[in-house]
């Protein structure tokens, strides 16, 4: 997968949970503040992580609104 780095997950909700990871994105606060400081493939596993925070946010929460991970039509 090619990325640019100057492209991000942020869907502008920005809103830290306790963990400091932004419900919005699900990046941790480290990874919003270096995002343009990572590497190709630093940003691919950070991509990851934020997926598989998603899932297990919603696994927890099923009823919470999932407006992280609509797509635009």
């Amino acid at each position: 997968m090619s990325l640019n780095t100057k492209t991000t997950p942020c869907v502008r909700n920005c809103c830290l949970d306790q963990y400091d990871v932004c419900m919005g994105c699900f990046r941790t606060l480290e990874e919003i503040l270096h995002w343009h400081e990572l590497t190709a493939s630093e940003i691919e596993e950070a991509i990851d992580h934020t997926k598989k925070r998603r899932l297990e946010h919603y696994r927890l929460f099923p009823d919470a609104e999932l407006t992280s991970t609509k797509t635009k039509t």
